[in-house]
């Protein structure tokens, strides 16, 4: 796990999630088709062939993906969605929602205009599946975080560790999602997509790195 390297720096961090969870990030996310409603509901964990065995890649897993291929078929759900294993109902409900508003195949501004278009669905009040359902959508769409960072779980303790720091300063009030801006000193030229996914994976680290 990242947590437990030893990090003197934030380029240290940032060299190990372009190497780890970055590209898992990735891998999670090419499993995702718009027609493929199901996964989109719940999400799937990215297995790969490993010397022969399948393996399971982790955000901050050490394994190198970078040239291996999900196996297929894929496994559900997303571990951040764990607790839906069993709902078959809700996964039908989402499901039934997603087809019966046509969030599929409208046209969206930006990834804000998907997100706050689920949520005026009343899927979820929870925001990491409400996150993680944009994500996946967005990915299918071409549509990414681009002008904020979302925060919620541990993301939004990574973002709390750094403003405790004094690296970044977190607007009063401020809801769901802040300006990626706020995040230049700290991770500069990085997609408001990793920032998130950083602030989770490393926030431990956040505590400690020199920046």
């Amino acid at each position: 796990m990242a947590q437990k390297i030893s990090f003197q720096t934030i380029q240290n961090v940032l060299a190990h999630y372009q190497q780890h969870g970055y590209l898992q990030q990735q891998k999670e996310l090419s499993q995702y088709t718009i027609q493929d409603v199901s996964g989109l509901v719940t999400g799937y964990t990215p297995y790969v062939l490993v010397n022969g065995q399948s393996r399971r890649i982790w955000c901050c897993s050490s394994i190198n993906i970078s040239q291996l291929e999900i196996i297929q078929p894929y496994v559900a759900p997303h571990p951040h969605q764990w607790w839906m294993k069993n709902l078959t109902n809700y996964q039908n409900k989402v499901k039934n929602i997603l087809i019966s508003y046509h969030v599929l195949t409208k046209t969206y501004s930006s990834f804000e205009d998907l997100y706050d278009s689920l949520a005026q669905l009343g899927i979820t009040s929870g925001k990491l599946y409400l996150y993680d359902l944009a994500r996946r959508i967005g990915h299918c769409l071409g549509i990414y975080p681009r002008d904020y960072v979302y925060l919620h779980e541990g993301a939004l303790k990574g973002a709390e560790i750094l403003h405790n720091r004094g690296k970044i300063k977190l607007p009063a009030n401020w809801n769901t999602r802040v300006k990626t801006l706020i995040f230049n000193q700290v991770f500069p030229n990085v997609d408001s997509i990793d920032i998130e996914n950083i602030l989770c994976i490393y926030k431990e680290s956040l505590k400690t790195v020199k920046i």
